[in-house]
């Protein structure tokens, strides 16, 4: 995360569930930032001699204090904030692992795009073209790194109950949107799969 509190209360939150739960660490960084990924996994490979999952779901739907509108009202801030986050932020923390997972042979890379990686909606076209990118890089990577023992999944939920609404204005999210904990669930089976 960006904020070094949340970062702090989720590894709090993760940490008191068990006495015998894993060594956790937090890390405050910018997934926009070559510098700051680069630096994240030299964090992780450093205390922990390798890496084995990547689970990417860093996304927003437009930038704070923006609402929906229409793509000629776009400036080209609000389509960098989008496009710089979801797409170059899956490019950047991807590209970021390989080096490490493909020296171990293996290891596993899930992508969380959306539906609207699939489906244009009115007033998010930059937001559903930098998900179709997330399907698009996703897919020609699990190509790429198949050879070397890495998996590449992406997941494309459709509405998820998080505070990714907040920056929709006054539209709120559908009735039907599904739990946080779901999405992690399809996750952790995913990770959990064998490796064949």
């Amino acid at each position: 995360d960006l904020n070094p509190e949340q970062v702090n209360i989720t590894v709090e939150s993760l940490s008191g569930h068990s006495d015998q739960a894993p060594e956790i660490i937090g890390i405050t960084a910018d997934i926009r930032s070559e510098s700051d990924t680069e630096e994240m996994v030299k964090t992780i490979v450093d205390r922990f001699g390798r890496i084995d999952l990547l689970v990417h779901s860093a996304g927003i739907l437009r930038p704070k204090g923006s609402s929906p509108k229409f793509l000629h009202q776009m400036t080209l801030d609000e389509y960098n904030a989008i496009v710089d986050t979801n797409l170059k932020g899956t490019f950047l923390t991807n590209r970021a692992v390989l080096p490490a997972m493909i020296k171990q042979g293996c290891g596993h890379i899930i992508n969380i795009s959306s539906t609207s990686g699939k489906i244009g909606r009115a007033f998010d076209s930059v937001y559903c073209a930098s998900k179709f990118g997330v399907l698009g890089l996703s897919e020609a990577l699990a190509e790429e790194v198949r050879q070397n023992g890495i998996r590449v999944h992406v997941v494309l939920p459709d509405a998820v109950d998080t505070p990714i609404w907040e920056q929709n204005g006054p539209v709120k999210a559908p009735k039907n949107s599904l739990a946080p904990e779901r999405i992690g669930n399809l996750v952790s089976y995913l990770a959990a799969l064998p490796q064949d």
